[in-house]
């Protein structure tokens, strides 16, 4: 019997979170001019409903059990390579492209607290912690957070809502649905223009779930 957790349901959160969720977005500023700001705004409330998500999800399973965590981060990694990259974004360039340039930009559990990393060339260190300061400025345009706090709301209730449709009790359905968000939190990671406002997604949704009972 398969101990992998289960693909079906990873590719059932991805799907729902960059062929429903990102292409709408996208789909609006082509459909009605939607401005820059409007469309980043609606990128920036997914991504931090995403990463909420998956931070909810290390606090329930990565932190009491950090290899099965462990194990995980490597099934997202390829699931990355087999089924995101080369299926899914197959049809979104703009994923695509995201996806294999600029996807070494991701979530993973250090020292037990999940945290976002990238690599850094002029360490040693494969990966370096990326974050942002109390005190630094807002790395967005002021008119990109009018709003975001309700909109990041309204994304995590969609979220939820989705994940909640699969009333399985199976641990490697619960496995799956967190590879998928692993996988989905990299890809709209890599799509946001900077590491700095990569950070500042993931601040806002580590706060939010903070705000509503995580450790």
């Amino acid at each position: 019997m398969s101990n992998l957790p289960s693909l079906e349901e990873a590719e059932r959160v991805v799907s729902f979170v960059l062929d429903s969720e990102a292409k709408a977005i996208t789909g609006k500023v082509a459909n009605d001019g939607s401005s820059t700001a409007a469309h980043l705004r609606d990128l920036l409330s997914l991504t931090i409903a995403v990463v909420e998500a998956t931070e909810h999800m290390y606090h329930v399973v990565g932190k009491p059990h950090p290899d099965q965590w462990e194990s995980m981060e490597r099934s997202a990694a390829a699931f990355m390579d087999h089924y995101v990259v080369k299926v899914l974004a197959e049809g979104d360039p703009e994923i695509k492209r995201a996806a294999t340039t600029h996807r070494r930009r991701k979530l993973t559990a250090r020292a037990g607290k999940l945290r976002l990393v990238e690599p850094d060339r002029n360490k040693r260190a494969r990966w370096a912690a990326v974050t942002l300061s109390q005190d630094a400025p807002i790395p967005v345009a002021v008119e990109v957070t009018e709003g975001l706090a309700t909109r990041a709301r309204d994304a995590t209730t969609r979220l939820y809502d989705h994940l909640n449709t699969e009333t399985s009790n199976d641990p490697l359905v619960l496995a799956g649905q967190i590879v998928g968000l692993l996988a989905a939190s990299e890809c709209l990671l890599a799509l946001l223009p900077s590491g700095k406002v990569a950070a500042f997604c993931v601040q806002l949704a580590q706060m939010s779930a903070a705000a509503t009972g995580e450790p």
